[in-house]
């Protein structure tokens, strides 16, 4: 009877042995397949930003990864897809990247988005950021353009006059140079301009039907007249306006003066849109809420800066403005500039000699603005002017020349 115990002791003892063992080469086995699942899945996570450059490149350039990846839904991991959860075991969840990389992964932009003025060619830095809002240095990029007209020197652009008021669809196209599968595009929206001139004074005579004197029905010719098929525009002496406003008036479009300022004398040119009327809507000044957009503002103690200037809601107290005194353009008396102001619903831009220099938006721009006129303005001072600078006595007469004036309708 003992003997019978200690048998059937032995053999319970034997099978909990074995059991053991198998349960522990089970466990053991699955074990490694779990860990393997884990590593394939944590480098798919993470995949991004938390990972450092290094580790990126080699995920990037892993061959077990590179045929798994879509452009539309990033990385999957199709051979392991939910078998752990199938077989009961942990597993990490399968994290889709499709807003994180791939077809459209760049965000492409401009550094300054601008209409360009009618007759110049434009240009435009182009600015790639992925979609975390970082700065992808253009020389990792190969940046092309559907159009063969635009120059492209690594993102940089030059834009022809007839490209921008054309009907071709422009389009930059951004691509990775060392992961081809990185892409972004941007499509221009051109502002566009009347085919022809709204308005165009070559001043081969001073025409009384397009300019008046401010105020007055006619011009005085010892201050303003033509010579050399220039505009010029006198002061004889150290107290005094003289001001030709145009019978044209437009709202929005562009406009463009040439124009040689004078180097001497405490006196202030301005090329300027204005208007006595409402310029942009004031519920608060019924009456008087007038404005002006400043074209080119000078003084000769400026030297070879100038300033540019938008002024909104009348000329009282309660007037506004936004001024600009600090841009800069060399040889300003000495040569002929185009001074121009592009002026949208949204927006004004200034340029010097087509170059852009300066922009506005916000509070004093907006749809429905009444048109201005075209003002030309030079005005003396009889003492110092705490914007010009000391009185100069023995500086008079001063002379300003106005080459060309030219305006054009923004059709859109």
């Amino acid at each position: 009877m003992k003997k019978k115990i200690v048998l059937i002791i032995t053999a319970c003892v034997a099978v909990i042995a074995i059991t053991a063992t198998v349960l522990a080469v089970v466990f053991l086995n699955s074990s490694s397949g779990k860990k393997k699942i884990i590593k394939k899945k944590v480098i798919v996570v993470n995949n991004s930003a938390e990972t450092n450059s290094d580790t990126q490149d080699d995920d990037f350039q892993n061959d077990d990864y590179s045929d798994d990846y879509n452009s539309d839904t990033g990385y999957e991991d199709t051979a392991n897809s939910n078998s752990g959860l199938e077989n009961g075991m942990f597993y990490v969840s399968e994290k889709k990247t499709a807003d994180d990389i791939g077809k459209n992964y760049y965000v492409v932009s401009l550094k300054y988005d601008h209409p360009g003025v009618v007759g110049y060619d434009a240009d435009y830095e182009v600015v790639v950021r992925d979609k975390m809002g970082n700065t992808i240095p253009n020389k990792e990029l190969n940046i092309t353009v559907s159009s063969k007209k635009v120059k492209n020197k690594s993102g940089n652009l030059t834009i022809p006059y007839s490209v921008r008021n054309g009907n071709d669809k422009v389009v930059v196209s951004v691509v990775n140079k060392r992961y081809p599968k990185l892409t972004g595009k941007f499509t221009f929206d051109f502002k566009k301009f009347s085919k022809n001139a709204t308005f165009k004074e070559n001043f081969n005579k001073l025409d009384s039907d397009k300019w008046v004197y401010q105020k007055t029905n006619k011009v005085p010719s010892d201050k303003a007249y033509i010579k050399d098929g220039s505009l010029v525009l006198k002061s004889e002496s150290s107290s005094g306006i003289t001001n030709i406003v145009s019978a044209f008036k437009q709202s929005y479009g562009c406009f463009t003066a040439n124009v040689k300022m004078h180097n001497k004398g405490l006196a202030n040119f301005v090329f300027s849109l204005r208007t006595e009327q409402r310029y942009v809507k004031n519920e608060a000044m019924v009456v008087e809420s007038g404005g002006e957009i400043t074209g080119v503002e000078y003084f000769p103690y400026w030297k070879d800066k100038w300033s540019s200037c938008v002024r909104w809601f009348g000329w009282n107290s309660y007037s506004k403005k936004s001024r600009n005194d600090d841009l800069i353009c060399k040889n300003i008396s000495v040569l002929f500039h185009k001074y121009s102001v592009v002026w949208t619903p949204d927006s004004i831009f200034w340029y010097l000699d087509g170059k852009l220099v300066n922009s506005y938006s916000g509070e004093g721009v907006g749809k429905g603005s009444n048109a201005m006129n075209i003002c030309l303005k030079l005005t003396s001072y009889d003492k110092d002017n705490y914007r010009g600078g000391p009185f100069e006595p023995d500086a008079f007469p001063v002379t300003v020349m106005v080459d060309s004036i030219e305006a054009y309708g923004l059709i859109n």
